[in-house]
């Protein structure tokens, strides 16, 4: 089984199928960018490309008719025969003030199938991530507020549904307090406002809001 989720008034299971005829991937790739680093500012941009033979693309290669309430959906991975994959990347961070950092970043890309001039199906949708931390190293103390914004998927593969965009506010916090020494306190809040949402890739539904609390030990 790959994943399974309620879908009123049917139940939705999909199968992952092993591909006995699967091949390697090959691939030939290239990028560019540039940096920028001041006092307070720090900044980078970058484009990059890659021609792959035998891409390896996880699709739905059968969905069978509703029956007893269920509706079964087999997957596999396939070869796509010459595919291209680009991509553009940005980011930036700027301290106005000590303790305090502001994030952000911006990423895009795209992959086709030259061969069918079909979407690919496992690339990414287009994300925008804006975060603001402070810390406090004299005390072990870190907080930090991220958000992240995701874009409509619509270049999709023949047979699946697009995606809306989302965006996800998480919050996290460490501790490394100094009588535990060699220890940090991790806590974090991810989906703060239990956004409903679908995986671009899958069209599952996403994660809820949830809590997650931790340590990590050095040694």
């Amino acid at each position: 089984m790959h994943f399974a989720f309620p879908l009123p008034p049917y139940f939705f299971l999909a199968l992952f199928e092993p591909n006995p005829e699967l091949r390697p991937e090959r691939s030939r790739s290239w990028d560019a960018g540039l940096r920028y680093s001041a006092r307070k500012v720090r900044a980078r941009v970058a484009y990059w490309e890659s021609r792959v033979e035998d891409f390896i693309d996880l699709l739905p290669v059968q969905t069978l008719p509703p029956t007893q309430g269920l509706i079964l959906q087999r997957w596999q991975s396939v070869n796509r025969q010459d595919a291209v994959l680009r991509g553009f990347e940005a980011s930036a961070d700027w301290q106005p003030y000590p303790h305090w950092v502001l994030h952000s970043g911006y990423s895009s890309a795209r992959g086709e199938d030259r061969s069918t001039g079909e979407a690919l199906l496992q690339m990414p949708s287009d994300t925008l991530v804006v975060g603001l931390d402070w810390s406090r190293p004299d005390t072990g103390t870190r907080v930090a507020w991220v958000t992240r914004s995701y874009g409509t998927r619509t270049d999709v593969p023949t047979g699946v549904d697009p995606t809306d965009g989302y965006v996800l506010h998480d919050v996290h916090a460490s501790w490394a307090p100094r009588f535990l020494r060699d220890v940090t306190l991790y806590a974090s809040v991810n989906n703060l406002m239990n956004t409903r949402y679908e995986d671009p890739r899958f069209g599952t539904p996403g994660i809820a809001r949830d809590l997650r609390l931790g340590f990590g030990l050095s040694f």
